[in-house]
């Protein structure tokens, strides 16, 4: 699954491809004020940490922009422009 994430400053969205992405997303999720709109009982969830998980790896490169997520190597790649 790949993961694209945006923040537009009052919520983050949370867009889950597929591997074989029709260009539709599976799932989008919203985070706003700390907590997701997911179904996930675990708090926090997934997403949440994954939201975490950028924000750090933003601070850590200030002028790059563009990644998401893969969760078969759990890291961040740039996004091909």
């Amino acid at each position: 699954m790949d993961y694209y994430i945006t923040d537009n400053g009052k919520y983050v969205t949370v867009a889950k491809f597929a591997p074989d992405a029709s260009g539709t997303p599976q799932d989008v999720y919203t985070i706003m004020g700390g907590s997701c709109d997911c179904p996930s009982p675990q708090r926090p969830c997934k997403h949440q940490r994954l939201v975490n998980q950028w924000r750090k790896h933003i601070e850590k490169n200030p002028y790059e922009f563009g990644y998401y997520f893969d969760d078969e190597d759990g890291k961040f790649h740039e996004l091909p422009f």
